[in-house]
């Protein structure tokens, strides 16, 4: 199995998606755009939505690692808080998303209503792991650090899945309000520095 097979189609099954959404993709168009043979993606995963699956879970994980890296902060929840703007910020942005959101919101809701999906459990990992930092640099208040990460995770879908069209907002301002909501939960009674 090359990897560069595997990035062909996975470069296909995007560009597909992003033309005519994820419900209405094919074997047969993936296997066209990626130059390969249908039975070869067989070879890698069951049907179509199993490449989508891996598509969008590897996509939205690379985000999530990318600002995982890239963030710092004066203090662990000076931290936790840009990375959750941050991400919020990048997965907005993200286009396969968009598309999702324009046109096949309802792919969603299972991920809002039912169950976390993979890249919501490793979010929650992630930032669960963050807070727990924060609280030994005494930055987050004491608590479960896994109830604050899926409180904070639910926050942040809500400004996610949104797109605005019902308020106009400016982005920024979206932004800060995310900002100061994700470091208000954080603080401490006391408002702990």
């Amino acid at each position: 199995m090359s990897s560069a097979t595997d990035e062909a189609i996975i470069r296909a099954t995007r560009q597909a998606a992003l033309d005519f959404g994820l419900q209405r993709l094919t074997m047969s168009d993936i296997a066209q755009r990626a130059g390969v043979s249908r039975q070869t993606i067989y070879r890698r995963h069951q049907d179509a939505h199993g490449v989508v699956s891996g598509l969008v879970a590897r996509e939205f994980a690379q985000t999530l690692s990318s600002v995982a890296t890239a963030v710092t902060g004066a203090n662990g929840r000076a931290i936790v808080v840009a990375r959750i703007v941050e991400a919020v910020s990048a997965l907005r942005a993200n286009s396969l998303l968009r598309k999702v959101l324009d046109v096949e919101p309802e792919l969603l809701l299972p991920y809002v209503v039912e169950r976390l999906g993979a890249t919501q459990r490793h979010a929650v990992d992630l930032i669960t792991a963050d807070v727990e930092l924060a609280q030994r640099d005494g930055s987050v208040r004491d608590g479960d650090a896994r109830a604050m990460a899926l409180s904070l995770l639910l926050v942040a879908q809500s400004f996610i899945f949104f797109r605005g069209t019902l308020i106009e907002v400016p982005e920024a301002a979206l932004l800060g309000e995310l900002e100061r909501i994700v470091d208000g939960t954080l603080r401490a009674a006391g408002g702990c520095q």
